[in-house]
């Protein structure tokens, strides 16, 4: 896993292709705090090292260990091509992380807007509240 890790850190995507033909299961593998290589890769911002793992079967909705998937990671972080990419691909928008936020309640909180609307117009449920019972409209 390191060495995967270590080209999506640095942006290596013929690395991390070879290491997925060599061992295809390291796809979905975590890390000790519970990242998938598409976790880390929406978190890097690395675009075409997201779609390749989409495209080999990597399980858009892995949680990590605070529950939070790449969806959410994105909308924390305000990346919207990154966010529309991975709603095209079938990421589950009203998931919730242990602290009971979703992706909609990332975007609202950091006040990103378009992120806001991208995922309401997909469908994103308004009406889901945190562990302290706030919306994301009450963030």
């Amino acid at each position: 896993m390191e060495a995967l890790f270590l080209a999506i850190r640095t942006g290596n995507i013929a690395a991390l292709q070879e290491l997925l033909i060599a061992t295809p299961d390291l796809v979905n593998g975590k890390d000790q705090r519970g990242f998938s290589p598409l976790t880390l890769a929406t978190y890097m911002s690395q675009v075409e090292m997201v779609r390749y793992l989409l495209e080999k079967g990597a399980e858009i909705d892995a949680q990590d260990a605070a529950g939070n998937t790449a969806l959410m990671g994105v909308c924390f972080k305000g990346n919207h091509e990154l966010a529309r990419l991975l709603i095209q691909y079938g990421a589950a928008i009203d998931l919730q992380n242990n602290s009971g936020t979703t992706a909609l309640i990332f975007a609202a909180e950091y006040g990103h807007t378009p992120l806001v609307e991208l995922l309401v117009n997909h469908g994103a449920n308004k009406a889901i509240a945190d562990q302290k019972g706030n919306t994301a409209l009450e963030h």
